[in-house]
């Protein structure tokens, strides 16, 4: 008998929750017809097909690299995605495990015609969510020429009408915004403003308190000064992210002045916006420090943060001092950065250091193992529990009190069990994993010395948390402490 798995999904914007258990239960009545045993009901609730970036199907392919099933099922090829390109190739690596993508409500087999069959299917539904997306932003674009909510954010200081999905002046926070303007054109500063709206108690749109970012993005905002705008960001990457600072071109933005109710006037918006590019333009560069967070002060225990000194000669200084302003000394940036690169190129990413890495990660996976076991020995206590049960109810049933209740509990406690088996099987395989080798860890490794050795400060950046757990200044020693469970083995 083969074993399978399903893949289950609905999107946000055209199905319910509902559609999941439709799903379920052909996938389900397929594999029965077609003896495979369902190991396991893969799922993703309101997530879009356009992207593989979905925690349920990521979650399946990862299992599927330990061999624990022969096929996926799913319900319809949409249900898979609805990106060919993603398609495939999530494909291909099932595949490579020796995994077969089956569809309970489409007859695709593995003849040529069949594979045919699935391509034009896959075709139809990125057509079907492209014109889908066509035709959503068409009736968007109508509303926008009407000035209508569009859905999404309303900016603080603004409600919408629920009938004429039209701009209303919220008369609660209104006042907060043209404060907001006032301090900001006469010359007060961000930290400022926050700490006025802090001892008043306003807060955000979402009950949070107001940050730079969020003053910085109320300031820009021309629906303050009476402007309706529609499709100003950037539509999402092919890999289905969004980077919400890009704009479009002009000629793609719906621009419309006096289409919204005015609380900005519009010399004061001017200003204000006048203000933010002479900010912009005066604002240095930051520095990039490689260590916050990571960097305690050994005499206080608060941690160290970057500094920019001046000498009164025009010269700066970068510097890590002690946040809790304590008398521990000031170390300097480019000096500490140095030994800790040092410290990196010595103990992990030297030649040298291989093999001496490659026992320290063995130990900490034996440790790690160690606490694996003991949730292995919980989901085998509960597998005890439940055969447990169903013995009494068969037992039960053999001497009569044959209940439909019964039936019900034994079904219930068989896919119970059927899910704690699944999870104890996955658990096993990777508790069964090989040590690791020094050739393992050096190929792993590869890329990031060359940007340690190179000193790719951005790269490095993104990395050097997972090898550094702390640096502790003492008054005469710095104590620089690695960690390897967090290295991408």
């Amino acid at each position: 008998m083969l074993k399978g798995v399903t893949y289950n999904r609905f999107s946000s914007n055209m199905q319910r929750e509902e559609s999941i258990d439709a799903q379920i239960r052909f996938n389900h009545d397929y594999a029965k017809r077609n003896n495979i045993e369902v190991m396991k009901d893969y799922i993703d609730e309101a997530i879009s097909g356009k992207t593989d970036d979905r925690p349920g199907f990521q979650k399946m392919l990862e299992d599927a690299k330990l061999g624990m099933f022969d096929v996926v099922i799913c319900h319809k090829v949409d249900r898979f995605a609805r990106n060919r390109i993603e398609s495939a190739i999530n494909k291909y690596n099932l595949r490579k495990c020796n995994i077969k993508v089956l569809f309970s409500g489409q007859a695709i087999d593995d003849s040529p015609e069949g594979q045919l069959m699935e391509g034009i299917l896959e075709s139809f539904a990125e057509y079907y969510s492209l014109n889908l997306a066509k035709e959503t932003m068409k009736g968007l674009r109508e509303n926008a020429y009407k000035c209508k909510f569009n859905g999404g954010y309303v900016p603080f200081g603004f409600s919408i009408d629920p009938e004429t999905k039209k701009y209303l002046i919220n008369t609660n926070e209104a006042p907060y915004v043209q404060m907001i303007f006032k301090m900001f054109v006469n010359g007060t500063k961000y930290k400022d403003i926050i700490k006025t709206l802090d001892d008043l108690g306003i807060t955000t749109r979402f009950g949070r308190k107001f940050t730079e970012p969020t003053l910085h993005d109320l300031l820009c905002n021309e629906k303050y000064a009476g402007i309706y705008t529609f499709n100003k960001r950037t539509s999402r990457s092919i890999d289905g992210k969004r980077n919400g600072r890009l704009k479009k071109s002009d000629e793609e933005i719906i621009s419309i002045p006096g289409g919204i109710p005015q609380i900005i006037d519009t010399d004061t918006f001017i200003q204000a916006q006048e203000k933010l590019c002479l900010k912009k333009r005066t604002t240095r560069a930051k520095e990039i420090y490689l260590l916050s967070g990571l960097i305690y002060c050994g005499s206080c225990g608060k941690p160290y943060c970057g500094n920019r000194k001046h000498n009164g000669f025009g010269k700066i200084y970068t510097m890590y001092r002690c946040n809790g302003r304590c008398e521990n000394k000031e170390i300097d940036k480019d000096f500490l950065e140095e030994m800790v690169f040092t410290n990196l190129i010595n103990n992990i990413f030297s030649k040298k250091a291989l093999k001496e890495l490659s026992k320290k990660l063995n130990e900490y996976l034996k440790s790690k193992r160690q606490s694996e076991n003991k949730k292995l020995e919980v989901l085998s206590s509960k597998l005890k529990e439940i055969s447990f049960e169903q013995n009494n109810i068969v037992n039960a049933i053999a001497k009569g009190y044959d209940n439909p209740i019964f039936k019900k509990r034994l079904s219930e406690l068989d896919a119970e069990s059927k899910n704690i088996k699944y999870e104890y099987d996955i658990l096993k395989i990777k508790l069964d994993s090989q040590a690791i080798t020094p050739n393992r860890i050096d190929k792993i490794l590869q890329d990031q010395r060359t940007y340690v050795l190179n000193k790719n400060l951005v790269e490095v950046k993104k990395f050097i948390a997972s090898y550094v757990d702390s640096i502790i200044v003492y008054e005469n020693d710095i104590e620089i402490n690695l960690k390897f469970d967090s290295i991408p083995i």
